[in-house]
């Protein structure tokens, strides 16, 4: 016996027991049963997964936003604060050299006294 009647044989044998006829068609509305149960839990997931991806970019956008406002405030106070820093540093200097300059202009004027009145 070849192969092939064996597998003619193996088959036939098979048709008896369950037609292929009805094997296909169980099959078929198996499947079509499968897919379609499996694709509405699929949809019904993916929908779910979508709404929840959705609060979190809303979540995202709005700390982001709340990002940058603590950083434009974080950058305000540090601009105040050189600003303060600067001018304290200009008023002690220009005191310095206005009080320098009175000074030397008083010594100036000593050493023309002592020289004119001699």
């Amino acid at each position: 016996m070849t192969e092939y009647a064996a597998w003619r044989c193996f088959c036939s044998q098979w048709q008896e027991v369950c037609p292929p006829s009805s094997m296909k068609s169980f099959i078929a509305k198996f499947a079509v049963a499968l897919l379609c149960c499996g694709g509405s839990v699929a949809v019904v997931s993916y929908g779910q997964t979508a709404g929840q991806d959705m609060k979190d970019a809303g979540r995202a956008v709005k700390n982001a936003g709340r990002d940058t406002g603590d950083a434009a405030k974080d950058t305000g106070h540090a601009a105040t604060r050189t600003t303060k820093h600067a001018y304290r540093k200009v008023k002690h200097t220009s005191k310095h050299v206005v009080n320098k300059g009175a000074h030397e202009t008083e010594k100036g004027a000593n050493r023309v006294e002592q020289k004119t009145s001699h």
